[in-house]
């Protein structure tokens, strides 16, 4: 390891870095010492550590403060690396640590734990040492820290303690020889303990440190060869990431613990885990495993198996079973199950979602594989033999009934892209439909090239693309040979075999429209955020109700990053501030029932900015008028305690989110669905039963397009088809009530 010294010796920077905030009367005069502190510090590289020690003793002698001060700390790291421990107590004991900066503070507490270690007084080291914060000091000083409190607590016969120490010092470096020293450390400390107090520890929180405990007890047990091959793998197996796991370093440490308690010469006898037999015994295991359905311990033996073959053949063939017992896992597992990305399995899990779920062909499945790649560097597995003829069967049937499916299943859409999977998925379980279904990733290859690979396979229906722009331009770029069920809507857009399907939020404004108007009501007050969204669905509301002969008496917006709502609020009512009325009973009088020339208020809000806004209008009287929303005021859950203050307000949501039971015949209900469903969070819940109707929605839509009266009943609603071939929506409405929506019934439809 590099001294800590020589890493802060570049001529006149250290004295920089190691002065602390006194002020001097007399600065630092960098020429009359640059001579002299390049000298030493090239001393110390060379390992002339006695001659740069005197150097730095001459330069105190010249030196002032606070120069002198930090010359006097190199002097005693250089004497003590010389092996002069008692020249560098002097120096240590004559620099003043207060006058130093706080890194030059911890290299000197250091020094002083180096030293009275090799004075043969661990006490004072520790002691020393608990005066340190180890967030505040950089990775080498915390590796020396760690050895230090190793050593110490080996001193004071604590070994268990200080081969947790050693086990923290392992961490901190990459170095192999260092590794494979601490590890022999490691090893002492703990066979320097008795046997009993290591089995009596067998409840460590640290799994590495539980892990080098049962591989000491192995290791210092005596018995046969056999015996020890069992306990040896069964260890392994039960520890499969610990840094001892590799063969060699068990075989070693194992010889190592032996010499010492039996006392053998170095050319005693040995005993190492055969190779042979280790492999053989894994592919026992992993046979045996298979054979009782547990493909992730198969799966575990088989990698461990691999590890030990030395020929080509037989590791692709390992290889190949890893994937076969893997891909008998439902996706979800294949996800949950995923951890660390150097973790083995965790890769191999990855690898087989590819090879099991996307339905590529070549050139996009060597784009995933150079993504698996980059995600798993160093990963055993040999990419070049999995290509799209190795991938796991998904099962036979007719390619002309398949039905691709076009989702961004990586990139910022991604757990949109899932969520709408996971309802495809369900509604194709629920039918118990034999149709084969490939999904598509629109993240890596354009949605226009995907739906010309979906064609030249045969299938028969294309459900997808989700993004806009996409949709345009697979429209633009192909003769739609097949029809297309699109996942989004572009109003002007028209095309031969191209249907459209969204949760547009058009579809809840045009409701709202309607069961107001249906309500009576005229006249309408307008709240929305000022953002993009914001201003469409404004703009499309105001036409709507102009359309019906509705009056728009106010219109305004608010900031969506800010939390205080009362100015647009006040806005918005037309409240001018009367400095006499905030004396009175009633905060804002002109606000009383009867005086607002208003029927209602549209408002466009998340569930926490409408909490706000509703607790204002209640405030400032408005609390009586009716509030409608869109569904974006509802999380998709129930929140009795924070929607309390949505009280009143109604919104139109899909029927899915209200029902126990289903609105759609054989479909699931919600709770059913939640229950056994593991994947997206709730809110994604609309995307999902999105992808439910979609795939339900397929055989229905030559009925839809021949008759415009008729409709499905959908979980997103009751749909219809328009005249250019767009999925129009029924919704249903709810009203909040002690926190709670509750169902109304579906709204309204206007013609």
């Amino acid at each position: 390891m590099k001294n800590r010294s020589e890493a802060f010796l570049p001529g006149l920077v250290l004295i920089s870095l190691l002065v602390g905030c006194a002020p001097s009367r007399q600065p630092i005069q960098p020429d009359i010492y640059q001579l002299e502190a390049n000298e030493a510090r090239d001393l110390v590289a060379a390992g002339r550590h006695e001659s740069a020690a005197r150097l730095y003793v001459q330069l105190i002698a010249r030196a002032t403060e606070p120069a002198r001060n930090h010359f006097r700390y190199l002097a005693a790291e250089s004497f003590y690396r010389a092996g002069r421990i008692e020249a560098a107590r002097k120096q240590a004991d004559a620099t003043k640590i207060r006058k130093l900066s706080p890194t030059a503070r911890s290299l000197l507490t250091l020094l002083y734990g180096n030293i009275f270690l090799a004075q043969g007084q661990p006490e004072k080291t520790l002691a020393r040492l608990r005066s340190l914060w180890l967030s505040d000091m950089a990775g080498d000083l915390r590796l020396d820290y760690h050895r230090q409190q190793a050593k110490a607590l080996s001193m004071t016969a604590k070994h268990l303690e200080s081969a947790q120490h050693y086990i923290l010092a392992e961490g901190l470096t990459r170095d192999a020889n260092q590794i494979a020293q601490g590890h022999d450390a490691i090893i002492e400390e703990l066979s320097a303990a008795s046997i009993d107090s290591l089995q009596q520890s067998t409840d460590f929180k640290p799994k590495t440190l539980r892990g080098w405990v049962a591989l000491t007890l192995i290791l210092r047990r005596p018995s046969g060869q056999a015996e020890f091959n069992k306990q040896t793998l069964d260890w392994k197996l039960t520890f499969p990431n610990h840094p001892a796991n590799a063969s060699e370093t068990v075989t070693r440490l194992g010889n190592a613990i032996r010499k010492k308690d039996q006392g053998q010469s170095a050319g005693a006898e040995t005993r190492s885990l055969d190779p042979s037999f280790e492999f053989a015994e894994y592919m026992r295991r992993a046979k045996i495993s298979a054979l009782l359905g547990n493909q992730v311990a198969s799966a575990r033996n088989y990698i461990l198996a691999e590890t030990l073959s030395s020929e080509p053949a037989k590791t692709n063939q390992i290889q190949s079973e890893i994937v076969d017992q893997l891909s008998k896992l439902s996706r979800t597992k294949l996800l949950r199950m995923q951890t660390d990305p150097a973790d083995t399995l965790s890769g191999w899990m990855a690898l087989t979602l590819i090879l099991k779920e996307s339905h590529l062909d070549q050139l996009e499945l060597d784009q995933q594989l150079q993504a698996w790649a980059l995600k798993y560097p160093g990963h055993p597995a040999n990419v070049q033999q999995f290509g799209s003829d190795s991938r796991p069967d998904q099962g036979g049937s007719d390619r002309n009934d398949a039905i691709g499916v076009i989702l961004p299943l990586s990139g910022p859409y991604q757990k949109a892209g899932e969520a709408i999977r996971q309802g495809i998925l369900i509604a194709r379980r629920y039918n118990q439909d034999s149709v084969p279904v490939r999904f598509y990733n629109s993240d890596l290859t354009e949605s226009s090239k995907l739906y010309r690979h979906i064609a030249d396979e045969g299938a028969s229906m294309v459900i997808g693309p989700l993004n806009k722009k996409a949709l345009a331009e697979l429209v633009t770029d192909n003769r739609l040979t097949i029809p297309v069920l699109a996942l989004n809507q572009i109003p002007d857009l028209s095309a031969h075999n191209l249907y459209q399907f969204g949760l547009n939020p058009e579809d809840e404004v045009e409701q709202v429209v309607n069961r107001a108007w249906f309500k009576g009501y005229h006249r309408a007050l307008v709240l929305a955020p000022a953002n993009e969204q914001g201003q469409r669905l404004t703009s499309f509301f105001s036409k709507r109700w102009s359309q019906l002969g509705g009056d728009i008496i106010r219109s305004q917006t608010y900031s969506p990053k800010v939390t205080e709502y009362g100015s647009p609020v006040k806005r918005l009512l037309g409240i001018k501030e009367d400095p006499e009325a905030q004396d009175s009973d009633t905060p804002y009088p002109e606000l009383e029932e009867g005086r607002i020339r208003t029927d209602f208020i549209f408002l466009i809000a998340t569930p926490s900015q409408a909490r706000l806004i509703k607790s204002m209008l209640d405030y400032f009287n408005a609390g009586k008028l009716t509030v409608y929303s869109t569904s974006k005021v509802y999380s998709g859950h129930e929140n009795p305690v924070e929607d309390r203050d949505l009280s009143g307000l109604i919104f139109c949501d899909i029927p899915w989110l209200f029902e126990s039971k289903t609105l759609a015949g054989d479909a699931p209900s919600l709770d059913t669905v939640l229950e056994n469903w593991l994947g997206p969070a709730t809110h994604f819940i609309r995307l999902t039963a999105l992808g439910f109707d979609a795939y339900n929605l397929l055989p229905h839509l030559p009925r839809l397009q021949s008759d415009r009266n008729e409709s499905y009943s959908g979980v997103t609603g009751g749909l219809s088809l328009t005249a250019n071939k767009q999925v129009h929506r029924q919704l249903v409405c709810a009203e909040f009530k002690n926190g709670r929506p509750v169902l109304q019934r579906l709204s309204p439809t206007l013609h």
